[in-house]
């Protein structure tokens, strides 16, 4: 009964199983040895027996042959053993290297460079040969297992396949193992060895194997060395039932499958994961029915590294998909007859091609609905592409679902195939911003206009007469930022126009430490807030230029002129691979280019600032109040929007001082009414400066009142004029420079607002 048991089990065991005498003739081989040795192949069997009996051997006793002597296992080894190669090549393989005549001289083996060469293919094999002893020390016998581990040579190019291809190869072997269980199932074969042998042979075996009655009760069971097992040891656990051996859930999972298995006569097959102390372990159970026996035979592999695998293969796959979902473009390929070969876009991307529809295979207009003008422009840019080698970069319109987008086209060719690549921006928002500045240098233009224009009705009054004087100043003032902005777009506009084509060739042709390096530069020119004199500058260069010489870098000076002009002032390490780099002169043109690019963009915002703080003074200062009521305002605002209105005059050689408080209370008051009471004081503060000297302007809180006080740092007031400056129409400047109306304005305006007003003058 236990051989027969025992017959069972090797039929089951997906490996070939060989024992081999002294001499190394074969005893037994199970049907999986058959197969992978006998195809392509006379039978070992019947050669090593045709061998013994040749007639013109002479007879002599096997019993004799001493196995430790090479030269006697030559004479039958060679002829018995079958025809192995060495892997890869045609070669066969060292017969005295070979795992089963190492085996015959005592020494255990396995070898995973074999192969048999069948009529129509080639099997690579794991061998381990495991000699068995009497207690003389003496070999007895060889236990020989050969694995095909042609799926273990091919793991590598699995890992690469998706999921599918993965699923479909796994359900393709398990309906193979399946065969071969049910067919291992109805074979039997007779063995004559020993129960130590048997048990040797299941020990080679690297699955845990153990039988099971159709009440639970364990009724033997084998294990390889390598596999965990959830069974303390055979004389504790034959006899009993699984309950007592096993956790609750994994007991009711066992006994479940057992009752399937016994029900339907069929193999039952499901995996399980395990947790032995910190590690975690996946296993691969089949449960087989025993032909005619309420009992099932549980065969239990580690399958962790498979399954650590096919984690690893989901996780890249995920990660790839959430790279290609990120790019903010719409990227396809298509052939030179315009057919879509695959493509990828971003969920958030406005597409051409509809989700409902795969567009693989068909032709771009037919998939994507495509205007005719569309598809035409893209046919025609592709051709270029295809026929010039070079990238095409357009520029369109599109209405898609109702929305205008507009988008930027990119077509590359991809070099050695007659196909391109796609890619399609959006660029609704850049086009967008473009127009909003135009737009706002038009109104800047515009106010300025505005201001010439109303001149003449502004000098019609004391205030307007204040303003007239100052239009050159305030028209100066807006002119600057409008002559930087437009400077500055002309240059971000030659950019587009004449070095935005050539970024991806050049981005290209760097190599991975020339890209970093460049990225640094950029970043660092980016970084770079401090303004240096000429002086500073050209310390700086000559300093740039040692180092450079010291390098042995061409056009050291020019290198270092431009380093300077981008914000490089020290540490040119990080830059060393664009320094050595042939192409370092036209590597650091770009960079120039894209730093005067930032260096653009930042005067368009500060020269935008600045004019709209200047409008919105000229607005705040022009705005009169008709309503005549009070209303609440900060002074310092106010007074602020003065010295905006005035700051011609003022960069002229004026030094501001101000003493304000962290915050100033708002008051009742007509704004208006006391802009003009600042403009007049600031004015004759000036006047009395000839435009150059420290003006100090202090706010100060007392009770319930507010001091301001204006102090020049001119000549003074002579003390006989001094009481009469507030009167009407008295003046000291020459006639027709001052109506004397001023400060007599200024004094009612304060008074009209329940203040005082009063002078103070040394020399």
């Amino acid at each position: 009964q236990r051989e027969n048991q025992l017959r069972q089990f090797l039929d089951a065991i997906p490996l070939g199983v060989s024992v081999h005498n002294p001499q190394g003739s074969i005893s037994y081989i199970n049907p999986v040895g058959q197969i992978l040795i006998q195809q392509g192949q006379e039978s070992l069997l019947d050669e090593i027996n045709s061998i013994l009996h040749e007639e013109d051997i002479e007879k002599e006793d096997s019993s004799d042959v001493d196995v430790n002597n090479i030269n006697n296992i030559n004479e039958i080894s060679e002829l018995s053993i079958p025809q192995f190669y060495q892997t890869d090549t045609k070669r066969l393989y060292p017969w005295e290297d070979l795992p089963l005549v190492r085996a015959l001289q005592g020494e255990s083996t396995v070898a995973d460079d074999l192969e048999i060469h069948h009529a129509d293919r080639i099997i690579p094999l794991e061998v381990q040969s495991t000699p068995i002893f009497d207690q003389q020390g003496q070999v007895v016998y060889v236990v020989n297992t050969l694995m095909d581990i042609s799926q273990r040579k091919q793991a590598e190019q699995i890992l690469l396949d998706y999921n599918y291809t993965l699923e479909q190869e796994v359900a393709k072997r398990t309906k193979e193992l399946e065969e071969e269980v049910l067919q291992h199932q109805r074979t039997e074969f007779a063995l004559q060895q020993s129960e130590a042998q048997n048990r040797a042979m299941l020990q080679a075996i690297p699955d845990l194997m153990f039988r099971i009655s159709g009440a639970g009760i364990y009724l033997g069971y084998a294990e390889a060395k390598e596999v965990l097992d959830l069974l303390s040891s055979e004389d504790q656990s034959i006899g009993k039932h699984m309950a007592e051996l096993l956790p609750p859930e994994i007991c009711q999972r066992q006994m479940s499958y057992t009752t399937q298995a016994l029900t339907t006569g069929e193999i039952q097959m499901y995996e399980q994961e395990m947790s032995f102390g910190d590690k975690i372990q996946y296993e691969e159970v089949r449960v087989v029915p025993v032909e005619g026996k309420d009992e099932v035979l549980f065969m239990i592999r580690d399958v962790s590294d498979r399954k650590r695998a096919e984690a690893a293969l989901a996780e890249s796959e995920a990660q790839n998909r959430a790279i290609l979902q990120a790019i903010p473009d719409l990227m396809f390929r298509v052939n030179a007859q315009g057919t879509y070969l695959g493509f990828v876009t971003s969920s958030e991307l406005l597409s051409l091609i509809p989700d409902r529809d795969n567009p693989i295979g068909k032709n771009v207009q037919e998939a994507g609905n495509m205007l005719p003008e569309v598809y035409q422009r893209h046919m025609h840019h592709m051709a270029l592409a295809l026929g010039t080698g070079k990238t095409q970069i357009y520029e369109q319109e599109l209405t898609i679902q109702g929305v205008v987008q507009q988008e930027e086209v990119r077509i590359v060719p991809i070099e050695g195939k007659d196909e391109t690549l796609f890619m399609i921006r959006d660029i609704s928002d850049r086009k967008q911003a473009e127009i909003n500045l135009k737009q706002k240098n038009q109104e800047l233009a515009n106010t300025l206009e505005e201001l010439q224009q109303t001149q003449h009705e502004l000098i019609q009054s004391e205030k307007m007469a204040a303003l007239g004087q100052l239009v050159a100043g305030v028209a100066h003032e807006i002119n600057n930022p409008l002559g930087a902005i437009s400077s500055s777009v002309e240059n971000i506009s030659d950019f587009f126009h004449k070095t935005l084509g050539d970024l991806p060739i050049f981005f290209q042709s760097l190599t991975a430490d020339e890209q970093q390096a460049f990225s640094t530069l950029l970043q660092t020119s980016a970084a770079q807030t401090i303004n240096l004199s000429s002086k500073e500058k050209r310390q700086i260069r000559r300093g740039l230029t040692q180092e450079l010489d010291a390098l042995e870098i061409d056009n050291s000076d020019t290198i270092a002129d431009t380093m300077v002009d981008i914000g490089i002032h020290h540490q040119i390490t990080p830059f060393l691979p664009i320094l050595h780099s042939p192409n370092c002169s036209h590597i650091f043109k770009f960079a120039y280019q894209l730093a005067t690019l930032k260096t653009s963009s930042d005067t368009i915002k500060m020269a935008s600032s600045r004019a709209a703080k200047i409008v919105f003074a000229l607005k705040s200062y022009a705005r009169y109040d008709q309503s005549g009521h009070k209303t609440a305002a900060n002074l310092v605002d106010g007074i602020e929007t003065v010295l905006t209105i005035y700051q011609n005059q003022l960069k002229q050689g004026v030094e501001i001082i101000r003493n304000y408080p962290d915050e100033v209370p708002l008051i009742l008051c007509y704004p208006d009414e006391l802009n003009q009471v600042w403009t007049n004081l600031v004015h004759n503060a000036l006047q009395a400066m000839n435009n150059k000297g420290i003006l100090t302007i202090t706010v100060q809180l007392q009770k319930k009142h507010i001091c301001l006080e204006i102090t020049d740092s001119g000549a003074g007031i002579p003390p006989k004029v001094l009481p009469k400056i507030f009167d009407p129409f008295f003046t000291t400047k020459p006639t027709g420079e001052g109506s004397g109306l001023g400060l007599n304005i200024v004094k009612k305006i304060i008074d009209k607002h329940d203040g005082t007003i009063s002078v103070r003058s040394v020399p």
